[in-house]
C-alpha cells in the first residue's frame, strides 16, 4: 500500500474526533488494541490490511478513501474569499481593530486575525507561537521590552507567552493605518523537543 504514515496519522484522529470517539472506543469499535491507535495516530509503522480494515469500519469510511494520497475532504481546509464574513471590534481606546477571519480547521489549533493599527494596543500574552505578517503601513510590535518595526511583506515569529503590545510603526504627524496578519497556534509549545520531531515539515 502506497500512503504516507504521518497523512494517515492525521486522517484517523481527525475522523475519530469527528465522530467524538475516544482512543479506548475506537479500538473497542474497531477490535484491535488501544496501542495500535495510539501508534497510527502518531504514525508510527504501517497497520496491516486486516487492521487498516477494522478501523475503517469503525470509522465509517472506506479504506480507499483514507490512504488516497489525492482525496481532500472539505474540512480539511479552509479559503476564505475576500467579501467573505468578519467579525470586527475594536479596542476601548479605538486604537487597534481586530478582523476575526473565523477560519480555524476543525480541531483545529491556528487562529487568524486582521489587525488594523491606528495607535498602540494593550499589552497581551497567549499560549503557543504567533506570527505577525505585514500587509500595509508599517507594523510595530514590542516583545518584552524589544520593539520589532515591520515593513511590508516582512513577519516576526515568537513565542506568545512573552509580553507583547502592538503599535503603528509609523512616526509621521499623520500615520497611516499599519495592517497586518496575525496567526497563532493555540498549543503549549514544549521547547524541549526538537522541532523536527514534534512538526512534521
Amino acid at each position: 500500500m502506497d500512503y504516507s504514515s504521518e497523512m494517515l496519522a492525521a486522517r484517523i484522529r481527525r475522523l475519530r474526533l469527528r465522530k467524538e470517539l475516544s482512543i479506548e472506543q475506537l479500538a473497542r469499535n474497531g477490535k484491535v488494541d488501544k496501542n495500535t491507535i495510539v501508534r497510527m495516530e502518531k504514525g508510527e509503522g504501517q497497520p496491516n490490511l486486516k487492521t487498516l480494515v477494522n478501523i475503517c469500519n469503525a470509522l465509517g469510511v472506506s479504506v480507499d478513501k483514507l490512504i488516497d494520497m489525492k482525496t481532500i475532504e472539505g474540512e480539511d481546509y479552509y479559503v476564505h474569499r475576500r467579501g467573505g464574513k468578519r467579525r470586527r471590534t475594536r479596542d476601548s481606546e479605538q486604537r487597534i481593530r481586530v478582523g476575526d477571519l473565523q477560519a480555524k480547521l476543525p480541531y483545529g489549533l491556528m487562529n487568524t486575525v486582521v489587525l488594523e493599527i491606528f495607535g498602540e494596543g494593550k499589552v497581551r500574552s497567549h499560549r503557543g507561537e504567533e506570527l505577525l505578517f505585514c500587509l500595509k503601513g508599517k507594523v510595530g510590535i514590542k516583545i518584552g521590552s524589544t520593539p520589532v518595526v515591520l515593513n511590508k511583506g516582512e513577519f516576526v515569529l515568537f513565542f506568545g507567552r512573552e509580553p507583547h503590545q502592538y503599535f503603528n510603526g509609523d512616526k509621521s504627524e499623520d500615520p497611516s493605518m499599519a495592517v497586518a496578519l496575525s496567526v497563532w497556534l493555540d498549543q503549549e509549545v514544549d521547547t524541549e523537543v526538537h522541532k523536527l520531531e514534534k512538526y512534521h515539515i
